[in-house]
């Protein structure tokens, strides 16, 4: 799936920095970015969303992102799982994400987890 302008991007990450550091670089590719700093947030805006992808942080005060992301896959049409515990990787396709993004993030690693 390539996007486009026109989608949507939501960012489930409890970093503030990086949470600023991603929407303002997706902002270039998205026409709507938002954040949300926990699963239930998270969970409940992409329910009103239906975004186009959810870049999805593992460790978050309620949870683990890993264990969601089959809830997620109900609203979203791209998961993008970010961990610094990149063991994380395989399981985390096998359960429906569609890239893993390996902390500390790159540009280049975004773009391409988009572009897939």
């Amino acid at each position: 799936m390539n996007v486009t302008e026109e989608g949507t991007a939501l960012i489930i990450d409890d970093e503030s920095e990086l949470c600023l550091l991603l929407k303002t670089y997706l902002s270039r590719r998205f026409k709507k970015v938002e954040i949300a700093t926990s699963l239930r947030e998270g969970i409940s805006m992409a329910k009103q969303l239906s975004p186009d992808v959810v870049f999805l942080d593992n460790n978050l005060p309620d949870g683990h992102g890993i264990d969601y992301i089959k809830i997620f896959r109900l609203n979203a049409k791209k998961i993008i799982l970010i961990s610094a515990m990149t063991n994380l990787s395989d399981l985390a396709l096998r359960l429906g994400a569609n890239y893993f993004i390996a902390k500390p993030i790159s540009f280049k690693s975004i773009d391409d987890a988009i572009n897939l």
